[in-house]
């Protein structure tokens, strides 16, 4: 009889997230969720979260915590149920690699 494999607790590394207004683009002025990620490594030069990629300059372990992608998922819906513009997600590079199976 084959065992069952335990699953495996998926991670992000979460520079914030929280709920205010959009300030940018199309939706601007609406209420929105935003899940910040660490580890982005585009450094874009409009990037207004610096803590989430400046290794050098923040301790990854003092500006950002480890929390389950399931958890962020439920907690981006439950906002989204309540806020006309959604959720938003920064940190696209490291979602591609949560997205790909990569940590």
């Amino acid at each position: 009889m084959a065992s069952a494999r335990p699953s495996r607790r998926r991670e992000v590394l979460l520079a914030e997230r929280f709920v205010s207004f959009q300030g940018e683009g199309p939706l601007t002025g609406q209420r929105c969720a935003f899940v910040r990620l660490s580890r982005c490594n585009l450094r874009c030069s409009w990037c207004d979260t610096p803590h989430s990629w400046a290794w050098t300059r923040f301790d990854p372990k003092l500006v950002s915590e480890r929390v389950c992608v399931d958890e962020l998922v439920r907690w981006g819906l439950e906002q989204a149920r309540w806020l006309s513009s959604g959720t938003w997600v920064t940190g696209t590079a490291a979602l591609c690699l949560l997205l790909s199976g990569s940590r």
